[in-house]
């Protein structure tokens, strides 16, 4: 019961304002974590700097711009007080009207591989977890088919440089890819970030883009849960359903220790687990 609670989202009794919460283990002294939104600035019920839309930052194509545009970002997270960064937005813009275009860096798999990769590296220089979202090709289809040769030359090298930029945490898409859910696409999650690339991360879902408390088993470790939205899933799966799953033999605990295990490896890397985490800043700058 108390793995279970670990692996998906809960209620902040702060009420600070951000995305996401994961309660931690007080009886093991396992503290929690916040999750706020970037990508353009921190997302919560304080006043924070106010950042241009990084679809701004790419025009400039400049790599030392996106690495500050992270410094201040990571800078504010902490003083507010958050954990971790739901940024940089790194998909490729591809459909114009898409509503998240603007917290995007472009339609150019370089300039999103170079400018996210640094601002990863400015959000951590603050010892705050970057979170880089959204894999994979989250560009305004609920569902897409992506040939071998495009993903990886097109979709897949801006999270690849965000990888071996140190990004803390992935967050799963909404959208399908090649027939599975994002979230629950082993191939994806398991066989080229971890296998590929050697991720050593933990993998988030976007809120309520489980479908299946199989995910955990493909490659998914923390499950934010999110209401019924066009056709999204519920949630949370990672509760009753993946306990219900564990008992019946479907999903080894092992599966659920392997998820605890990469998040808690991510906190003792930020010094959240030894008590001495990087100092928090007495004030920002708006």
């Amino acid at each position: 019961e108390e793995k279970i609670s670990l692996v998906h989202g809960a209620r902040d009794p702060k009420e600070l304002g951000q995305a996401g919460y994961w309660p931690g283990l007080p009886r093991l002294g396992i503290p929690p974590l916040r999750l706020a939104d970037g990508p353009a600035g921190i997302n919560v019920n304080r006043d924070a700097t106010g950042m241009p839309a990084p679809v701004g930052l790419a025009a400039t194509f400049n790599v030392e711009a996106a690495r500050l545009f992270g410094v201040v970002m990571g800078r504010n997270a902490k003083a507010l007080p958050q954990d971790s960064l739901l940024a940089p937005h790194i998909n490729i813009v591809r459909d114009p009207l898409f509503r998240r275009n603007h917290t995007a860096f472009s339609e150019d798999p370089l300039l999103n591989a170079q400018l996210g990769a640094a601002e990863v590296v400015g959000i951590e220089s603050q010892g705050i977890m970057a979170q880089v979202k959204h894999l994979a090709g989250y560009n305004g289809s609920d569902s897409v088919i992506i040939d071998e040769r495009t993903l990886h030359e097109i979709y897949l090298p801006p999270f690849e440089a965000a990888v071996k930029a140190g990004a803390a945490s992935v967050m799963c898409a909404y959208n399908r890819i090649n027939g599975p859910w994002a979230c629950e696409n082993s191939d994806l999650q398991n066989g080229v970030l971890r296998g590929r690339w050697g991720f050593t991360g933990f993998v988030t879902s976007d809120w309520g883009a489980v479908h299946s408390p199989l995910a955990i088993a493909n490659g998914a470790d923390l499950e934010m849960p999110g209401r019924e939205i066009a056709g999204r899933a519920g949630g949370p799966y990672f509760a009753d359903a993946l306990k219900a799953a564990v008992e019946s033999g479907a999903i080894p605990v092992s599966a659920i220790d392997q998820a605890l295990t990469r998040i808690l490896r991510q906190m003792d890397r930020f010094h959240l687990l030894d008590g001495k985490p990087a100092a928090r800043p007495a004030s920002i700058d708006k």
